[in-house]
């Protein structure tokens, strides 16, 4: 773990989980809070039954990360199921759109990995390709970072290799949503930012199964444990000096 000079700026990092259908149990891959935890962060796994506690649950965390897993319902975004390989996940949509807006009315650093970026572009009001082909199985591809927006600023090149395993994607971008980045060979949305003051970011790759030995997956969550210490840090100005 980084070490913090003062330990009351070490960033409490919410991370949604994953959940097994069959056998009603939450669940998360351990690179997840891994990451974070190697950047500097305390994370908790985020759990609950309820909507209407996500006001006071955004309250409680400094950071939210969305993780991956499976697809947003589309009549959430405004579409009637379209593809065989849909597969949904009613009970985390549930919890994760209202909770995802109640961080963000906060202006709080959050963090979309996968379906966390699709996530965060529906609940915005954004729509998504159902399916895609080529993009799964954990395949490598480049994408190009565009200059003038966060995700360049905190890569500081314009090209990265990412790994891949979805099959859908940002299509429309939501009211306010930067594209940051796309696929090479397709240019498929990659990497999407809403807003310029906060970092409220989404990627389409998994950065937490190659923060070990990528330099920009790395640099990616250097940064939003860091913007999340800020965000402690303006959060509770008197008992942090």
């Amino acid at each position: 773990m980084k070490a913090w000079r003062d330990k009351a700026l070490i960033p409490v990092i919410g991370i949604t989980f994953q959940y097994d259908d069959e056998f009603s149990r939450f669940r998360l891959e351990k690179n997840y809070s891994d990451a974070l935890y190697e950047a500097g962060a305390l994370p908790v796994m985020l759990t609950g039954y309820s909507a209407e506690y996500s006001e006071r649950l955004a309250e409680q965390i400094d950071g939210l990360l969305l993780s991956g897993g499976p697809d947003i319902d589309p009549p959430l975004y405004g579409e009637l199921t379209q593809s065989e390989c849909v597969k949904v996940s009613k009970f985390r949509d549930e919890i994760e759109l209202p909770l995802y807006k109640a961080c963000s009315k906060h202006k709080m650093p959050v963090l979309g990995i996968c379906r966390g970026a699709q996530v965060m572009n529906a609940a915005r009001g954004g729509t998504l390709f159902q399916h895609i082909e080529g993009h799964g199985g954990g395949v490598e591809h480049n994408v190009t970072v565009l200059k003038d927006t966060l995700l360049y600023d905190i890569f500081k090149k314009e090209k990265i290799k990412v790994n891949s395993y979805h099959h859908q994607s940002v299509n429309v971008p939501a009211p306010g949503g930067q594209i940051c980045g796309y696929s090479d060979d397709d240019r498929i949305v990659e990497l999407i930012s809403f807003g310029k003051d906060v970092f409220d970011i989404g990627v389409q790759f998994h950065p937490e199964r190659m923060y070990k030995f990528s330099e920009e997956a790395s640099r990616l969550f250097d940064a939003f444990v860091l913007a999340c210490a800020d965000y402690r840090r303006k959060k509770h100005p008197m008992s942090i000096k």
